[in-house]
């Protein structure tokens, strides 16, 4: 099922095609599925950012995400694992980043497949 093609059944006897963000501007309802816990993440993320230019989007969004968790910061920062994808996505992507001694460092994959790194990096790739 797309967003733009999707059976409409009008009746048990006819189907009729359209949009479905018609229907869900229409307000059917609907849900939303994420990848789960321990999807590959970073690297999609990576590419989504360089090959659509999406660094200050991505940035701007981060950023407003950790301004609504700050009242819940400390009980997050217990995950272990500071969460920077838009530097690790850096790093990822560009060579220079990756030589450069200031540079942060990426975590193993074991750290990016724990939920305190998983859960938010697949959200945002997704």
């Amino acid at each position: 099922m797309t967003t733009f093609d999707t059976p409409l059944v009008s009746s048990p006897t006819s189907e009729r095609r359209g949009a479905l963000v018609d229907r869900l501007v229409g307000g059917s309802p609907y849900a939303i599925a994420f990848g789960g816990q321990g999807a590959a993440w970073l690297v999609p993320l990576s590419g989504l950012i360089r090959d659509f230019a999406l660094e200050a989007d991505l940035e701007s969004l981060v950023e407003r995400a950790e301004s609504i968790v700050a009242p819940v910061a400390p009980e997050l920062a217990r995950v272990g694992v500071i969460f920077t994808p838009l530097a690790w996505a850096d790093v990822l992507a560009s060579a220079e980043s990756a030589d450069d001694e200031d540079a942060p460092e990426l975590p193993t994959s074991e750290v990016l497949d724990t939920p305190g790194a998983s859960v938010p990096g697949i959200l945002l790739a997704q």
